[in-house]
């Protein structure tokens, strides 16, 4: 998946999509869409998929081949936003856009926080991934409000962008252009930080396998 004419075939699939569900003119860069929806771009979702299936045959020089350098599965969502900024910032098109978000993001942290699927203990114990709901640094439940907003375990981390969501309605947050970038932000960090957390497994307390771990 080097080819870079086979690449960009396989961006213009992915580009018709992301027009359709944005409502982005058809003229607007297929970059331009991938960066703006948090989207990593299709030819390195094949890639990502390749190697994950076989890291698990355990086939390293297969995944050697793919990625270019041997490495187990917490590394290769790394490896790929990695691959994905350098293309980034080696692109000609959409430079405003770059000007305003430099570097590419592929948590979907705000999707997370609008739609309350995420890294949240409230959402994974509905999921039957961990034991409690509770906020472990706070001992709240850990609603998406509370993770994002409120948790002192991520005060250092995103403490300064949030007093500047105080007392203010999220739907008012996101109709200002310049606190829509501070809520998206602090979803970012917060998602980062606890997805890095679970699969270190210091977020999983007495975790459970859920049913359908191995089908």
């Amino acid at each position: 998946m080097d080819d870079v004419r086979q690449c960009q075939t396989i961006n213009r699939a992915q580009s018709h999509l992301l027009i359709r569900l944005t409502g982005a003119y058809r003229t607007t860069p297929v970059e331009a869409l991938q960066v703006a929806t948090a989207t990593l771009p299709l030819h390195l979702q094949v890639k990502k998929l390749d190697a994950m299936y076989w890291i698990k045959k355990k086939n390293n020089e297969k995944v050697t081949r793919i990625l270019h350098t041997p490495v187990d599965k917490q590394d290769v969502q790394e490896i790929l936003t990695k691959a994905w900024q350098h293309l980034w910032q080696e692109c000609p098109k959409a430079r405003r856009l770059y000007g305003i978000i430099p570097d590419v993001e592929i948590t979907g942290g705000l999707l997370h926080f609008l739609t309350d699927h995420g890294p949240f203990r409230q959402k994974l114990k509905d999921m039957n991934i961990v034991e409690d709901n509770l906020c472990h640094a706070f001992g709240s439940v850990a609603t998406p409000e509370h993770v994002m907003l409120k948790c002192e375990e991520t005060e250092n981390l995103v403490g300064e962008q949030r007093t500047l969501l105080e007392d203010m309605e999220i739907a008012e947050a996101l109709r200002t252009p310049e606190l829509a970038i501070v809520l998206q932000e602090i979803t970012q960090k917060v998602t980062e930080y606890y997805r890095k957390k679970f699969i270190s497994g210091g977020d999983r307390g007495q975790a459970r396998r859920r049913p359908d771990a191995d089908q």
